[in-house]
């Protein structure tokens, strides 16, 4: 094999390791204790609150793109997910969980997301776990909203991995 050969097939393989973990490949879903899949109903807000309609334009477009792609992302992880449009559609039973995401800060510009996300379990009203995510890169927004989704699933597997069965 030549050296041309070598460097062609290591950035083949370098790129296909960023797409596999840049679109929620890594560790798969908990299960319930009988083995079956988690549920995980998601509540997005998208931060429309006091922005102008050029910004709420922007944060739909932005909106529509993330609440597809992190239901998608969830599905190939191995959650049943699906998406909700208020949090009283949430009732809590066993092996359910709601996951809401805040749109906190969104500059298409820059490139930059910011998000905050709580999971809550047999408490609607009272999330057991809550954090900020968020990223600022030269890449374009759709692939940006990929990459937040995936370190969000990631951190949220972990989570959900650890909560007695």
């Amino acid at each position: 094999m030549s050296k041309k050969s070598i460097l062609v097939y290591l950035a083949v393989a370098a790129l296909a390791a960023l797409v596999f973990s840049a679109c929620g490949g890594g560790q798969k879903a908990p299960t319930t204790a009988d083995g079956k899949p988690l549920t995980l109903v998601v509540l997005m807000d998208r931060g429309l609150d006091g922005k102008t309609p050029d910004e709420q334009n922007q944060l739909n477009q932005l909106g529509d793109f993330h609440e597809t792609n992190l239901i998608a992302a969830l599905k190939d992880r191995g959650y049943n997910a699906s998406l909700i449009t208020s949090a009283a559609e949430y009732k809590p039973a066993a092996g359910l969980y709601l996951l809401k995401v805040q749109v906190v800060k969104y500059n298409p510009g820059a490139a930059s997301l910011d998000v905050h996300y709580e999971l809550y379990s047999t408490d609607p009203a009272a999330p057991f776990y809550a954090k900020d995510g968020g990223r600022a890169s030269s890449i374009d927004w759709p692939k940006l909203t990929r990459t937040v989704d995936a370190e969000m699933i990631a951190d949220v597997t972990s989570q959900l991995a650890a909560q007695p069965k």
